[in-house]
């Protein structure tokens, strides 16, 4: 037990990790982790997704690692059942592995908030690397407000009658902590659209590639990780490949860069938006989503300084509402909308624009 003095200032209370996974071995080492960080203590361990469900109703842990492939029940359908019956942030823990890609985007999608990919061995200097991510990750985890995810609408459908042609528009879109559930939900409900539509997505190399594909799979429009020196596409919509900066250039094509991080990351929302704001002319829309930091901002302002519009995702259903406050605190943002009215908004202001 922790010993108060007297005059000291009140301390935090201990944040309680759930860790569920199936290999016994990663069971002891996050925990050890874990319990090497005062601030933390490990609520419990679960070997399934089954008894992951149970133990996060029993226990109430403030955050759970949860593995993305286990038996009995995965780590994708645990999250889906966790989040429907009470939201608490999870951190998934991945292979890195082009077939370990899709369900980790699939855990996403189901309203875990973030990941970390496995070390492919057991290595002291793997293991170091580890520590630092796995903590750096819950502590980011323990900032967000959780959600579970809005069903994405049947066949790609648009859940408007309302028919969106937005020929001539470039729609860019950027989203960091909580983007893969928000751009299932958005993505669902766009319906059909001449718009083209390029996002930024915060997300590693190796992962935006089956991120696009499950996109594709539940909207209207045709959805593909870009490629460089292609051209955009109407109805069309390109994601930023992991690890790589975007931009569209005079001829909207897609340009792609190993440039430094901006902000951090790599691929950036405001590089996006300023090569849109260059070329795109005045028929362009901003779009910023659930998100940690300030991405994106400054990029939204050089959209509204070339004469384009702007949304950002209400805050009521962020994640993280860090980008979309970012923007607003610019003052360069037109309105805003809770992402399952996100695909509604921007139907409007590309068909009535």
């Amino acid at each position: 037990m922790r010993q108060v003095h007297e005059g000291s200032p009140p301390q935090e209370p201990t944040r309680r990790v759930l860790i569920v996974d199936d290999s016994a071995f990663i069971r002891g080492v996050v925990s050890r982790i874990v319990a090497a960080d005062p601030s933390l203590e490990v609520a419990g361990t679960a070997r399934d997704g089954q008894q992951a469900v149970e133990k996060a109703i029993e226990l109430r842990p403030d955050v759970i690692t949860m593995d993305v492939e286990m038996p009995v029940s995965s780590g994708i359908e645990a999250t889906r059942r966790i989040m429907a019956l009470r939201p608490v942030p999870i951190v998934m823990l991945s292979s890195l592995t082009r077939s370990g890609a899709q369900p980790t985007i699939d855990a996403l999608a189901a309203g875990a908030v973030d990941f970390v990919t496995k070390p492919t061995g057991l290595a002291s200097r793997e293991l170091a690397s580890l520590q630092d991510t796995v903590l750096q990750k819950i502590h980011s985890a323990l900032l967000t407000r959780p959600r579970a995810p809005q069903p994405p609408v049947a066949d790609g459908q648009s859940s408007s009658s309302e028919s969106s042609d937005g020929s001539g528009w470039t729609v860019v879109v950027g989203s960091s902590t909580g983007g893969p559930a928000a751009l299932v939900e958005m993505f669902s409900r766009i319906g059909a659209t001449g718009a083209r539509i390029a996002v930024v997505q915060h997300m590693p190399e190796g992962f935006t590639h089956s991120l696009a594909a499950r996109l594709d799979r539940c909207s209207a429009i045709h959805v593909c990780e870009a490629t460089a020196g292609e051209v955009l596409q109407a109805g069309t919509a390109y994601i930023a490949p992991g690890g790589r900066h975007m931009r569209i250039t005079s001829e909207l094509r897609v340009a792609l860069d190993g440039g430094a991080p901006l902000h951090g990351v790599r691929p950036a929302v405001d590089v996006l938006f300023e090569s849109a704001a260059r070329w795109a002319g005045p028929r362009i829309l901003g779009v910023i989503l659930t998100g940690m930091g300030i991405d994106g901002a400054r990029g939204m302002a050089l959209v509204k300084d070339a004469g384009g519009r702007t949304l950002v995702e209400d805050e009521s259903t962020c994640v993280v509402p860090g980008m979309p406050r970012a923007a607003l605190a610019l003052g360069v943002v037109d309105a805003k909308a809770p992402i399952t009215a996100m695909a509604s908004a921007i139907r409007q202001v590309i068909c009535r624009g």
